[in-house]
Order: C-alpha cells, then sequence, then structure tokens
C-alpha cells in the first residue's frame, strides 16, 4: 500500500513543471534558448503577457530587471542566468522584433 502512494506522489510531483508551464503565466514566451529561464525569472510574480510587448533593447531589459529587485523584492538571479534572460528578452522581444 505504502508502495503505491509513494509511486503516486512521486508522479505528481514529476508533473509539477508541466502543469507549471501549462497554467497560462508562460503564454507569449516564444521558443529559443533562454526560454525556461525566462519563464523561471519572469512570472514567478506575473505573467508573461504583461511585458511580452515592451519590445525593449538589451539596457531596457536590465532596467526593468534591476527594478523589479530594487523596487518589488525580486530575488535578483545569478549573474549566469541574468545574461541569459537579458539574452532572451532582448533577442525575442528586442524592438526589431515588432
Amino acid at each position: 500500500m505504502w508502495i503505491r502512494i509513494l509511486i503516486a506522489a512521486v508522479v505528481a510531483v514529476s508533473a509539477l513543471p508541466a502543469a507549471a508551464e501549462d497554467d497560462g503565466r508562460t503564454a507569449g514566451l516564444l521558443d529559443g534558448h533562454g526560454r525556461t529561464e525566462a519563464a523561471q525569472v519572469c512570472t514567478a510574480c506575473h505573467t508573461a503577457a504583461e511585458f511580452v510587448g515592451e519590445r525593449l533593447t538589451r539596457t531596457g531589459w536590465s532596467m526593468v530587471m534591476s527594478t523589479m529587485v530594487d523596487e518589488y523584492g525580486m530575488e535578483a538571479p545569478d549573474v549566469a542566468v541574468q545574461e541569459i534572460v537579458l539574452t532572451y528578452l532582448s533577442e525575442q522581444f528586442g524592438p526589431e522584433k515588432n
């Protein structure tokens, strides 16, 4: 009996990332390198729909990230993740992508 419960728990937990991905928060994030990291960093507090239309330069996205950390208490991602997210946002949602 306990083994069945354990197996059910493992299956349920392994499905969580997929469920989080399908909850609508990431709708609008385009496929590409850095999408996963951007989803984790940027949709922790709001949906992607709230920012994907911004069309900012890399500097602009960096300023947004700094504002989220400095003024809204977002936990700052480590430098490597920040670079991945900024590259993704500026390539997928930069001014030239209109």
